[in-house]
């Protein structure tokens, strides 16, 4: 049964009220050395690559010491730290231990440019950068370019003359770590914890700064995981999911299983079937491409007890297909950064067509966003939220801050929704992806769910190509090659123009590509995508009229 209310009075939905687990008056440092102090034996990080494997005791022990080191290295609390970094054994121990110190950490992407990296570490000017040998020359140059002395640190491989955080992992004399009592932190409401990006999916990123108090909450809205789990996800500590997997599933105590190297459908079904994983968190990009892997058929799925899916649009259709190769549920979650994590999620009542009901603590309302005026069940506009601790804003971009909120104080999702009577969400579309043709609203992903269960194609995006001329948007489509399908790009604007009303026509066109662009956390960056679209459709006769 969905627990999300609705007040007709002030037309406001409510997640569940219930009292919390963990301290949100504590820092986050504290909190995670206080749980890993309980079950000191217990495995709780595997890196698939090397092998090497951690205890609660030896995770805690690690990131005490990084924590201490840093301090006799003069660092002190409210220092910035940054962390460029696959997901390498030694990653727990840095951001635990940044934690501990009361010390920010700019969590930035290990693939970054020069000039991408140059960009956010000249905005948060960090004092210690922490990275790995194959990205070591690029964060030099950035830093340089910075103007920025900052100490350098390698994880994972070493390098002859390059400092390693294995210098810091040494045990600090008079320190009795089965005592330690970590930095108090005063304000954990108001104190960043972790400064993380947003999606990039439609733009430049930005810097969301959270707090201890958030992210301790944010924790416990993952589904029922637990401390018999073995937790699997992809994502860098760049996304705030890969991020919150290293947290979330130390605080309820499952084990985690790392790997440095890229999804793929291939060593996705590797390591579930080597370590009989329970809990999978991936986008509906990655989980298409499982279910269009060619020995998908011959792998072992049955030990996922909980796959959480989102980031984008999930259609019903991929949770049927992945639901069949599982032993559990598909659970659908829809959120922002700027929420820490999830706002809604399709648990405990599992409904198709929606995203679910608010999580513990979380209100959200729909509003018109042209007049303001809030709206009921059933009516269709912009899905605002209000959290029991806001994000702090985007670090050094106070204009970008206050366009986040409206007057007050609610966060501005920029997408387009509606509750239905069950108070379950329902994701119309982000606003700056609606097509317009011809006066039509159109939303791209509803075209998207037609022609998925119509064709089988899982991987297509669609978007909206300008047309200057006669000021409309036309909807293309842009699909995936699957060599399975026999299918052409006539054949699937057909197929719209048999089942979809005339305004969504595929009036840009349909192209076949052999793969999407990308952001490093296997969401599908629509903002290239239309640019693409785009070049396709100056380039090539769709054969079809506008």
């Amino acid at each position: 049964m969905n627990p999300t209310t609705f007040d007709a009075a002030t037309k406001t939905w409510k997640g569940p009220q219930n009292s919390r687990i963990f301290n949100s008056k504590a820092g986050l440092g504290e909190l995670l050395l206080s749980v890993l102090a309980r079950t000191p034996n217990k495995v709780a990080q595997i890196s698939d690559n090397n092998g090497v494997t951690f205890t609660c005791k030896e995770i805690r022990e690690r990131s005490i010491r990084v924590a201490e080191n840093l301090k006799l290295r003069g660092y002190k609390f409210g220092d910035m730290m940054a962390i460029i970094s696959r997901n390498n054994h030694d990653v727990s121990a840095v951001v635990f231990g940044c934690h501990i110190l009361g010390a920010p950490l700019n969590c930035l992407d290990p693939t970054f440019g020069e000039a991408d990296l140059y960009g956010m570490l000249n905005l948060t000017r960090p004092k210690v950068v922490f990275c790995e040998t194959f990205n070591l020359e690029t964060v030099k140059n950035a830093l340089k370019s910075a103007s920025l002395n900052a100490e350098v640190i390698l994880l994972g491989e070493t390098l002859e003359g390059q400092d390693h955080v294995t210098s810091l992992l040494q045990k600090v004399d008079g320190v009795i770590e089965k005592h330690y009592i970590p930095t108090k932190i005063e304000q954990p409401e108001t104190h960043p914890v972790v400064i993380v990006c947003s999606s990039g999916t439609t733009g430049q990123s930005k810097g969301v700064c959270l707090s201890h108090s958030h992210i301790i909450v944010q924790a416990e809205q993952f589904g029922d995981l637990c401390e018999e789990d073995t937790l699997l996800c992809f994502s860098s500590i760049y996304w705030v999911s890969g991020y919150m997997t290293l947290v979330m599933g130390t605080l309820v105590g499952s084990q985690r299983i790392i790997t440095t190297e890229p999804y793929s459908p291939a060593t996705m079904c590797r390591i579930v079937e080597k370590y009989k994983t329970t809990a999978t968190i991936s986008p509906p990009s990655q989980i298409s491409q499982l279910l269009g892997y060619e020995n998908v058929d011959k792998c072992d799925l049955s030990s996922i007890r909980q796959c959480l899916c989102g980031g984008s649009f999930v259609s019903d259709n991929l949770r049927k297909q992945m639901q069949k190769r599982i032993n559990g549920d598909v659970i659908v979650g829809y959120g922002m950064t700027e929420a820490g994590g999830l706002c809604t999620m399709t648990y405990p009542d599992i409904k198709l067509g929606c995203v679910g009901g608010l999580v513990k603590g979380m209100q959200a309302k729909i509003v018109d966003p042209d007049t303001e005026t809030k709206l009921g069940p059933g009516e269709i506009g912009e899905i605002r939220f209000k959290y029991e601790f806001d994000f702090l804003g985007y670090f050094g971009n106070e204009k970008s801050t206050k366009e986040a909120f409206d007057k007050d104080g609610w966060i501005c999702s920029g997408d387009i929704g509606f509750f239905d009577e069950s108070c379950n969400l329902h994701i119309v579309d982000r606003k700056k992806d609606i097509i317009k043709y011809n006066n039509y609203q159109i939303s791209p992903s509803e075209i998207e769910a037609v022609l998925q269960q119509e064709t089988g194609i899982l991987n297509m995006c669609v978007v909206g190509i300008e047309d200057i001329e006669h000021g409309t948007d036309l909807p293309a489509v842009v699909v995936l090659k699957d060599k399975s399908l026999n299918i052409t790009e006539e054949d699937i604007i057909k197929t719209a123009e048999r089942t979809l009303p005339n305004y969504k026509h595929l009036r840009g066109g349909c192209y076949f590509v052999d793969e999407f662009p990308m952001t490093p956390s296997g969401k599908v960056q629509r903002r290239v995508v239309k640019e693409m679209a785009k070049k396709f459709y100056m380039n090539h006769d769709p054969n079809v009229k506008t």
